[in-house]
């Protein structure tokens, strides 16, 4: 049988050192790293859950104000504060009933809106003609 034989350099005290000192820098970098992503995880959750009170606030809103119009008024709503141009607000609701969802359509579109409901792109307002 042909087989090396050496001395195994973990037997050399100075070796042993440096692998346990390389093991526990490496031990604690992957505990950062798993700190670092359990933090990107929650904080991502927690700005969704942000986004989906507020589509559910303006859904309760318009669901408010709508009741307490009268047919020969039209619907006027106050307009969101948001850091957009100009001053959107409901225009009207998509529902879906067989998934429970239920969310407000904004009357102008930017990233920061798109990120809470959809906006409406193009064309004119509900019950207006051009």
């Amino acid at each position: 049988m042909n087989q090396i034989l050496y001395k195994c350099s973990f037997e050399n005290n100075n070796g042993t050192k440096n692998v346990k000192r390389k093991f526990i820098i490496v031990l604690v970098c992957a505990i950062l790293l798993i700190f670092i992503a359990v933090f990107v995880y929650f904080f991502i959750k927690y700005e969704m859950f942000q986004k989906e009170k507020l589509s559910k606030d303006l859904v309760s809103n318009f669901n408010i104000m709508t009741l307490y119009t009268t047919p020969n008024e039209p619907y006027t709503a106050t307009p969101i504060v948001n850091e957009s141009d100009g001053e959107p607000f409901v225009i009207g609701l998509i529902q879906i009933d067989e998934i429970d969802l239920t969310y407000p359509i904004l009357s102008s579109t930017s990233e920061d809106l798109l990120k809470v409901s959809p906006c409406r792109f193009y064309g004119p307002m509900p019950n207006t003609t051009r």
